[in-house]
């Protein structure tokens, strides 16, 4: 009794584990679900891989969730503590069926290439990516010839200076693009 973490986690003796058992159960069913359409459409990892992250992340939501407020929404809604966790399993299971899958995809590095990503702005397409890539390497190579004019002309100060000007541009297209790559 000295030595029990919830205690020390719940001073208020809000917790209850019918609560958290509910929770866990509805955390997990509604944490999959969520999971498996948030994995395939948003974050690139599929439905099964969604499902699998959604259904943890919604179980340990779901979990807390019920253990915390069960007793409070089973004695509002009048269903109990069971009833009341696995109530609020449910807004954890939506909330760790996103974070399941966001973690999954970050962790194997499809989060840069995914619809999430690229609406965010932090990524880009795979085949935009190509793009990109195959752009960056051209304008490295404009870069490169511009250095080669600045030595040709430099003795010019006009020359020089129109080329100081587009190799600035030229420059500014590069970051940008290393930008939308992510790097």
């Amino acid at each position: 009794m000295f030595n029990n973490p919830v205690i020390y986690a719940d001073p208020t003796g809000l917790w209850t584990w019918k609560g958290a058992f509910g929770g866990l159960i509805s955390g997990i069913f509604v944490g999959a679900g969520v999971g498996a359409g948030a994995g395939t459409w948003l974050f690139g990892i599929g439905a099964i891989p969604g499902a699998i992250a959604g259904g943890i992340g919604g179980g340990i939501f779901g979990f807390v969730a019920g253990g915390i407020w069960g007793d409070s929404v089973g004695q509002a809604t009048g269903t109990g503590d069971f009833t009341g966790g696995a109530l609020c399993g449910v807004g954890g299971g939506v909330a760790g069926g996103l974070l399941g899958p966001i973690i999954w995809s970050i962790y194997t590095g499809v989060f840069w290439t995914s619809n999430f990503a690229i609406w965010l702005g932090l990524g880009a397409a795979p085949a935009t990516q190509i793009e990109l890539e195959r752009k960056k390497e051209t304008l490295e190579y404009l870069k490169q010839l511009h250095y080669d004019l600045a030595s040709r002309y430099a003795n010019d100060p006009r020359m020089q200076m129109m080329i100081r000007e587009s190799l600035r541009e030229v420059e500014e297209e590069i970051r940008q693009i290393e930008q939308m790559l992510g790097r």
